[in-house]
This record gives structure tokens, sequence and C-alpha cells, in this order.
């Protein structure tokens, strides 16, 4: 896939589930099992391409915070260098949804991200859907996934990245130079076309592989503070308009922008 030959070129396979695709051979039900499916009359047989991932260890941080609290100390000990690299994987991949569901953590407190099948603007639609991508996730500050959980008792405001570095700065830099694919690919992706970099990676999207390419150079050429601050300002242009407009609207378009105000990091006390 895209993104998996992306995130290998890019030294940050590691921090997230494989993925690859296999023809599936089967045969569907009449009824399916979710009655919201459509059903396929009399059943049918499939004969397709798929697209697989493999299995991630440990539990969501959605069980780890809602559902089993005592555990709660394992989010103080997961690995820094861990959170900036799921950060950077994030941010320059474009992830629009990573919440606490598709983030797992396991009993060494090592993460592993999942279902990144809309990450490079996958999940763009309706008014936003000829945006360049704007990332949201729990790992990044000024979105919306990380803004609606920062003072929750759930703790969630800890995966923030700036928790995880020595800065007093409201949005400090995470170094890239030790890694040596990482900076390898945001100079070729930087010094391609557009063009280019669709084509070598298969992106679907002309605009998704355009956000790819801005987000590689902003990260080259001014490193990840101002790369984030300059990935969200299309958003936070839509954000300050809508403050003129009726209030229904307003609450609408907060709703569906991913743009959120910077605020300082919500992070756990260890103990």
């Amino acid at each position: 896939t895209a993104l998996q030959r992306l995130a290998e070129d890019c030294g940050l396979s590691h921090i997230s589930v494989d993925a690859y695709v296999e023809r599936v051979r089967g045969v569907m039900p009449d009824q399916p099992a979710n009655p919201a499916t459509p059903a396929i009359a009399g059943g049918g047989k499939v004969d397709q391409i798929g697209l697989f991932t493999t299995a991630a260890p440990g539990i969501s941080v959605s069980n780890l915070a809602f559902t089993n609290q005592k555990n709660l100390h394992l989010l103080n000990t997961i690995k820094p260098d861990q959170v900036m690299d799921a950060a950077l994987f994030d941010f320059l991949f474009c992830c629009q949804d990573r919440h606490a569901q598709n983030i797992f953590i396991d009993e060494q407190s090592n993460l592993k991200l999942i279902d990144n099948d809309l990450m490079l603007g996958g999940a763009q639609k309706g008014r936003n859907a000829d945006n360049i991508c704007t990332p949201s996730s729990l790992f990044l500050p000024m979105n919306m996934e990380s803004w609606r959980v920062r003072t929750s008792p759930s703790k969630l405001g800890h995966l923030d990245y700036r928790c995880h570095m020595d800065s007093s700065d409201s949005l400090p830099d995470i170094p890239t130079g030790g890694n040596a694919k990482l900076t390898q690919c945001l100079g070729e992706l930087a010094g391609m076309t557009v063009e280019a970099v669709q084509k070598k990676y298969g992106i679907a999207q002309l605009n998704a592989a355009a956000g790819l390419r801005e987000r590689a150079t902003d990260l080259k050429e001014h490193g990840f503070a101002e790369a984030l601050r300059r990935s969200q300002r299309e958003m936070k242009e839509k954000f300050d308009k809508a403050e003129n407009r009726p209030e229904g609207e307003k609450l609408k378009h907060w709703h569906t922008n991913l743009w959120r105000p910077l605020e300082e990091p919500h992070c756990q006390k260890k103990a």
C-alpha cells in the first residue's frame, strides 16, 4: 500500500502495524451478521483483493483509560521516542482520526498504531474534501481529537508529544536528525514534483500527494513546530471566519473543523 511503502522509506514503519494486500476468496451468506450491512440475495461468491494488517499486541488505550483505570500507570511509562515517532507518523502521513480506539499499548508500554486506512487525506469529505489534509491526532495539539479529551479523567492528554519532551516551549520541535531514513525521505519528497510523488507511491488523489509533499518540505525546511502550524492554517482561517456566522452555523462549523486553539499540554503527573 502507499502508506506502508512511505512508512518504510521514511523509517517510521515500526510504530504502526504492517499493511498488505491479498486476494480474498469465499462465500457471502444471504443474511449478514450485521443487520446494517446489505445482504447479497441468495448469498454470493467473493473473489477480490482485500487489505489486511498484522495484529497489534496489547489493548487499545480506550480500554485502558475507560474500562481498566487501575492500569492507567502504563501511560506514565510509555517511551518518549515512540510518542514522538507516532506524532511524526500522524503528522507526515496526515492521520485525521487518531483516537483512543486505534492506539494500542502492551504490558511493556510499547505503542502500536492501527486502523490507518483513512490517512493521506482518505478521511476528507463534504466541505473539507478539497482542502490540503489537516492532521487530527491525540499525539498532536491544536486539533479536534486531542482537544476534546485534554482535561478528561482518562488522562489521554498525556499522549500529547509535548508531555514527553524536556522543553518549556509551548510548541517544541521534534528532532528528526537522529532518523537517517526520515531525513533522506523528507529530502526526496521535497525534491520531487507532486505528480512524481503520486506515481512513485501509488497515491490515489493528487491532492493527497500535494499535501504529503508540502508537509515533508515544511518539516525539512522549518522544523516540526512550524510545519504543524502551517498544516493547520487553512482550517484555522475557516475557523476564524465562522466566528462571524449565525450561532447554528458556527456550531456546525466547530464540529466539522479540525483546528483548535493551542493550549498548554495536560500531562499526567508521575507517581
